[in-house]
C-alpha cells in the first residue's frame, strides 16, 4: 500500500528516477539509444548526487561544495542535451 507524501520511506531514492512515460516518441533506433545513454548518464549523476548528499557531514563544506557543483553543472549539460533532442 502506499504512503501520505510526507512519510519517511526507503523508496525515495528509486522514486525520485524511474518514472513511466505514457506516450514514448517513436524515433530512429540511434536516437532512441542516444537518448537512452543520456538518460543513464543523468540516473548515475542522480545517484551520485544523493551519495554525496548522505556524505555531507563527513567531508569539509569546501569539498562538499566542489563535489556538489560539479555533479550539477554536468547534470546541467545533461538535462540541456535531453531538452534539444526531445
Amino acid at each position: 500500500m502506499g504512503r501520505e507524501a510526507e512519510a519517511p520511506g526507503q523508496d525515495g531514492r528509486l522514486a525520485r528516477t524511474v518514472y513511466l512515460d505514457p506516450d514514448p516518441d517513436p524515433g530512429s533506433a540511434s536516437a532512441e539509444a542516444a537518448m537512452a545513454a543520456l538518460d543513464r548518464q543523468r540516473a548515475r549523476l542522480e545517484s551520485q548526487l544523493e551519495d554525496l548528499r548522505e556524505r555531507k557531514n563527513s567531508m569539509s563544506d569546501a569539498e562538499y561544495q566542489a563535489e556538489l557543483e560539479t555533479i550539477l553543472v554536468q547534470l546541467a549539460r545533461i538535462a540541456q542535451k535531453i531538452r534539444t533532442r526531445s
